[in-house]
């Protein structure tokens, strides 16, 4: 059996351990460092689950070694059933295989038996007073997700819409897992990011969530958009076929998979499919010859919407935000100057590389940077394939939108 060792007040501990000796004074000494939270006891693995099913926990510090239920068991039962609850783990038996496992099994933290009560107030402060939390509302779930990504966040997303809730958990900024009203996975994960009036609620902490989500968030976000324009663009692939032809074109739409996109293109193959007129534009534009990486970018946000490089090693999404000042700042000199003339783009020429930023004169949030292999490059086809991409990009956009 459980019990509570004091009415809960705000967070809540659960400490696991078959020595109740040694349970009830670490108790009394947590309680002398946190006085304004509230801890549970159990004396071993089933206990604790009993106590994790009937009390809200935010944290649970548990031994290993345990009569009827373990504490590897304790870890596997959290990892499905409160995946949102960090666990720090004390055993008198580690060695680097058994802390290994330890942290495998889903632990933040693994402490040695003794346990230094310094060391694991330390550990506690760590997990529980790190803690951020904030409602937001208005804001564009993708793009949130992305600010997230870049700033390699862990923690749990809470997602509330009219008629719902959703909870997103994140591992250094990769969503890991998604639940929904008994749902799990990626089909949760594409259904809330394709919603559009949410209020966001983040808890910046610890989490031991399975991984129920194999792609990376940039493949999900592209895979919700893609799905959402399916299931809503009122424009036919025969409108797009028609405008693209006034532009010579082609023919009609690509029905195959994109090309390779370290092999050229003519002309023709600029056409987008209207599902993604975003990643369309990227993929012609890596078609351009000594094209290394490509980012579209919302300067307002600073967010890179979606980007494709060459090679991983290739940094193209942290080098196109990191230019959104240069962008900004180019355009505030030629207003101070009293010039108005519109800037297409701005050139950057390092000594293997060219890189280019291409400002879109109808959405000046936004901007296309690419670099090139300055040896196999042509500087003056690729300005003019940039601009004939940005173009065709807003004559899709505006036929997708009714614009």
């Amino acid at each position: 059996m459980y019990s509570s060792l004091n009415t809960p007040v705000q967070r809540t501990i659960l400490l696991v351990d078959d020595e109740v000796l040694f349970l009830t004074s670490l108790k009394e000494a947590l309680t002398r460092h946190f006085p304004n939270l509230a801890f549970l006891c159990a004396s071993n693995g089933a206990a604790a689950v009993e106590a994790l099913d009937s009390h809200p926990v935010h944290l649970v510090v548990t031994d290993i070694k345990m009569p009827v239920m373990n504490g590897f068991d304790l870890l596997s039962r959290m990892a499905s059933s409160h995946p949102g609850v960090p666990a720090i783990v004390m055993t008198a038996f580690n060695t680097d295989v058994i802390e290994q496992r330890i942290l495998s099994a889903g632990a933040i933290r693994c402490l040695d038996k003794p346990v230094e009560l310094e060391l694991l107030v330390k550990q506690i402060q760590a997990v529980l007073e790190p803690e951020t939390q904030g409602q937001l509302r208005g804001v564009s779930l993708p793009s949130f997700l992305q600010l997230l990504a870049m700033e390699r966040l862990t923690g749990t997303l809470k997602v509330s819409w009219a008629d719902g809730v959703a909870r997103l958990f994140l591992r250094d900024g990769q969503l890991v897992h998604a639940e929904s009203h008994g749902e799990v996975g990626v089909a949760v994960a594409l259904r809330t990011v394709a919603l559009v009036r949410v209020e966001l609620e983040l808890r910046q902490q610890h989490h031991q969530a399975p991984r129920t989500i194999a792609m990376s968030l940039t493949e999900l976000l592209l895979e919700s958009a893609r799905l959402n324009d399916e299931g809503s663009n009122e424009a036919t692939a025969a409108e797009l076929d028609e405008a693209f032809s006034e532009l010579g074109g082609g023919d009609s739409l690509p029905l195959d998979p994109a090309p390779d996109s370290r092999k050229p293109r003519d002309d023709a193959s600029l056409a987008f499919e209207p599902a993604s007129a975003a990643r369309a534009m990227l993929e012609a534009a890596m078609a351009i010859d000594g094209a290394l990486g490509v980012a579209l970018v919302d300067s307002e946000t600073r967010v890179a919407l979606d980007w494709l490089r060459a090679d991983a090693s290739i940094r193209i999404a942290e080098m196109a935000v990191g230019n959104v000042d240069v962008v900004r700042a180019k355009l505030a000199t030629l207003i101070s100057l009293g010039l108005k003339e519109i800037v297409e783009d701005i050139i950057v020429t390092l000594g293997r590389q060219y890189h280019v930023i291409r400002t879109f004169t109808r959405r000046p949030a936004l901007f296309v940077y690419i670099a090139l292999d300055r040896a196999s490059a042509n500087l003056g086809m690729a300005r003019h394939v940039l601009s004939e991409i940005e173009r065709r990009f807003f004559i899709a956009q505006s036929l997708l939108t009714g614009t």
